[in-house]
Parts: C-alpha cells; sequence; structure tokens
C-alpha cells in the first residue's frame, strides 16, 4: 500500500526582523495510513513549521509534499479539514460562541445543516470523552478538557491525517498519559493517522523522532515491524 503522507527534500525559511531562520532543512518524512508518530523538538519555530509545511497550510520554499499522490499545498482547499486536520489547543476568542458550535463549524464549512453539525460535533466530543464541555465557553473549560475539545474539532469531518501541536504542554502527566492513549485510539480503531509535535518524549508512538537544527532525525520511514502495544482508552475521572 502506498504511503499516506510523504515530504520529500523540504526547506522553509522564516523572516525574523532583517534576516532570515532556517526552520526546516532538507526534510525527508514517510507517514503510513493508522500510523501514530511523535516528533520531538525544543524549538517551537521548527515543530511549527513542519505542522504547517505538512498540513499545506504554508509553501515549502523547496521540496514537496504529497498527500495520497496530491501535492498538499496545491490541493489544500479540497485536502484541508476533510483529509488533513491540524489540532491546536487554542481557540479564537469565543464572543458567546460555546464548543460546541465551535467543533460543528468545519461542518457547516463542509455543508452540513445546522442540525447535522451539531449531532456530528456531540458525537466527536463524546469520542473524546468531553461531552460535558458541549455547551461551555473555551475561556470557562480546564486546560485537560480544552486539548480534549481540540481534538474532536479535529476529527470531527473524521479527516485520514491528524497534525497535533503541542498539544500536551498545557496539562498534567496524568491526563498527558491519558490524551496519549486517545491519539492511540485513533489510529488503532479509526484508521487515522496521527502526527504529534511535542517539546518532550511522549509515550506509545509507532516511531519517535527528534528534529533539531531544522532536520528531522530518526526512523523517517516505517518498517515492516509492528505497531507499538496498544492499551485501552479510559475515561477522565472526575
Amino acid at each position: 500500500m502506498p504511503p499516506l503522507l510523504v515530504a520529500e527534500n523540504v526547506t522553509k525559511r522564516h523572516a525574523r526582523g532583517p534576516r532570515s531562520v532556517l526552520a526546516l532543512h532538507a526534510v525527508s518524512l514517510t507517514i503510513d495510513g493508522g500510523e501514530f508518530v511523535a516528533i520531538r523538538g525544543l524549538e517551537p519555530h521548527g515543530r511549527k513549521a513542519l505542522t504547517l509545511v505538512l498540513a499545506g497550510l504554508a509553501p515549502p520554499d523547496s521540496g514537496e509534499v504529497r498527500f495520497d499522490g496530491l501535492d498538499v499545498y496545491r490541493h489544500r482547499r479540497s485536502l484541508v479539514p476533510s483529509e488533513i486536520a491540524v489540532c491546536w489547543d487554542r481557540f479564537p476568542p469565543s464572543g458567546g460562541t460555546t464548543l460546541l458550535a465551535h467543533i460543528a463549524l468545519p461542518l457547516r464549512l463542509g455543508g452540513a445543516t445546522r442540525a447535522e453539525a451539531n449531532t456530528g460535533a456531540r458525537e466527536a466530543l463524546e469520542r473524546v470523552a468531553a461531552e460535558r464541555v458541549a455547551g461551555s465557553h473555551p475561556h470557562d473549560v480546564e486546560p485537560d478538557m480544552l486539548v480534549r475539545a481540540a481534538v474532536a474539532r479535529a476529527i470531527v469531518r473524521r479527516p485520514r491525517l491528524v497534525l497535533a501541536n503541542d498539544l500536551t504542554t498545557a496539562v498534567d502527566l496524568i491526563e498527558r498519559d491519558a490524551l496519549m492513549a486517545l491519539l492511540r485510539s485513533l489510529s488503532t480503531d479509526q484508521g487515522t493517522a496521527v502526527v504529534l509535535m511535542a517539546s518532550h518524549l511522549v509515550p506509545g508512538p509507532d516511531r519517535a523522532l527528534e528534529i533539531y537544527g531544522g532536520a528531522v532525525h530518526g526512523e523517517t520511514h516505517p518498517s515492516e515491524r509492528p505497531h507499538a502495544e496498544v492499551f485501552p482508552l479510559r475515561r477522565a475521572q472526575r
């Protein structure tokens, strides 16, 4: 089976005042469908640049990224968020909008009716064990539930690839383990590929890579070995 996502010799620079910073340098990376890959990096601009380029939200300066054989940046309007979803732990200022409405928005933009979108949003919140915050405003929700809501927003259209950036920095260690189990369950239960960018080591991915100096290091292409051991997701106790 061909890989889901392929990056080849991707380079990206960021302007920083009068000079530019090399965020990505000759990055080559392959992601298979249903894989859970963690990429650790201490430099936030490198993690963010890789997330944006892999999602097609920013063009590479050189090299290319393909999703299912399609150039990601050229086809970004059709791929994001229906096939590729980016998961940030931030919500725009609510302005009176509930988390349910935030999570339903991608469905509404995809043509769903309000009722259909709300139903899909509730199902996504249930999937991540966060249905109790559906009627809450983002600024009223504790960090761990807000992260779960962010995951719900990313998966509401059932994408084949989720790119998650810095989801675990705002939660404690116990909730971090539960969040890893949740991300793992997306790949095992739904066949969704998950790429998690983090500033620290995380447990349980199929592959653990590192990004530093703009380059990705480690097992950048899948091997034939079986996936990591899977542990069932437990609902968070309150």
